[in-house]
Parts: C-alpha cells; sequence; structure tokens
C-alpha cells in the first residue's frame, strides 16, 4: 500500500509540501481568504454555508485528479464557528480555546491507571517517576487552553497516596517531596493532602 509513517517529523515535511498545490488551489484559484492548514488537517472559514457545501466537492476533484487523495467522508464538519472547530487536537472557539475530548479522555484514564498501582503497594520509584512525567505532561499541555476547572477536577481524581510524595509547585506542576518537605507540610497543614487542594487553580 502507499502512505506515510505516522508521528515522523519526515512524514509532516513531505505531506506539507506534497499538499501545496492544495494551499495555492484554495487561496489563490478559489479565492478563499480565511484557510489554514498542517500536514493533512486544514480548516476554511467563509460568511456563507452555501459556498462551502459546494467547495467540498471541488476540493475532492482536485484533491483526486491532480494528487491522487481522497478526502475523509466522516471528517468533513460544516457548523457554524460559535459551536467550535475542532482542529489539530483543539477546539477552537471565539475567543477561547479547548482541549480535545480524546486528550481529556487520555488524561483521565492516565490518572486511573496511576491510581491503581497504589492500591496494592507502595510504587517503585520508576513509578513514581512514570507518575510525575505523566501528571506533568498532561498539566503542560492543559496550560495552553482555557482549562482551569478541567485542571481541578483532574487533580481532584489523583489518589491522596500520591500527594505523600508529591505536591503542586508555584506554576501548578507536580513537584517531588523529600522527606524534610513531607515532614514540614504535615506539621504545618496537618496531611499533603490539605496543602495540595489549597494549591489547586480556581
Amino acid at each position: 500500500g502507499c502512505g506515510l509513517p505516522i508521528g515522523n517529523f519526515t512524514s509532516q515535511v513531505l505531506a506539507n509540501l506534497y499538499l501545496n498545490p492544495l494551499d495555492h488551489y484554495i487561496k489563490h484559484t478559489v479565492g478563499v481568504r480565511y484557510y489554514g492548514r498542517y500536514v493533512d488537517d486544514f480548516v476554511i472559514v467563509h460568511e456563507d454555508r452555501r459556498f462551502l457545501s459546494a467547495l467540498v466537492p471541488r476540493i475532492a476533484s482536485f484533491l483526486s485528479t491532480e494528487l491522487d487523495l481522497t478526502l475523509h467522508p466522516r471528517k468533513i464538519y460544516l457548523q457554524h464557528y460559535r459551536h467550535g472547530v475542532p482542529f489539530l487536537g483543539a477546539v477552537i472557539k471565539p475567543g477561547y480555546i479547548l482541549m480535545g475530548d480524546r486528550t481529556c479522555r487520555n488524561a483521565f484514564a492516565a490518572v486511573e491507571r496511576h491510581n491503581r498501582v497504589v492500591e496494592d503497594h507502595r510504587p517503585t520509584r520508576i513509578e513514581r517517576e512514570h507518575f510525575l512525567s505523566s501528571m506533568n505532561s498532561y498539566l503542560g499541555i492543559m496550560r495552553h487552553y482555557a482549562s482551569a476547572n478541567l485542571q481541578a477536577h483532574l487533580l481532584e481524581r489523583v489518589s491522596p497516596w500520591w500527594w505523600r510524595w508529591f505536591t503542586l509547585g508555584p506554576t501548578q506542576y507536580c513537584v517531588p517531596l523529600g522527606p524534610e518537605h513531607r515532614r514540614y507540610y504535615t506539621q504545618r497543614y496537618g496531611t499533603l493532602l490539605q496543602y495540595h487542594r489549597a494549591l489547586q487553580p480556581r
């Protein structure tokens, strides 16, 4: 079969180069002003719904005849901008951007997996490092979206056991606690869980 390996940087570069004629067709031949594309995902904004509807078969025909490609029939969305535009794993709305549903599900599923680790044994150093990198990865990507409430809900799902070894730093990332830190926060706040809740984003 034909295709490109998913995830390779060379695949992204080659796809951007190969689809360059599509960019020129939409921008210059069709005359669309608001158009953006990254690799094989693209979005077109226009005030006339009928224009957009008529544009779909024109783009499909161009891709088929000029580039030997087809549009995915289940990945064409035609809706008002107020409902949000799904693009590159996010939902773009007027004035703000939301994290995509799949990334949200993956984040909560990761917390559940980490919680199962502490159900029957004390996590090893490697398991604690895995928790730290996984949580900070999701907290880091959430910072790019309007997600304060989502971050709070995610942190509430974390088992209290984890907060014996980690807390939230000033930048709202998980940081490890050494023995002296655990003693300090336990004496000052009673439990580390109380300290964790005090630092949660609102």
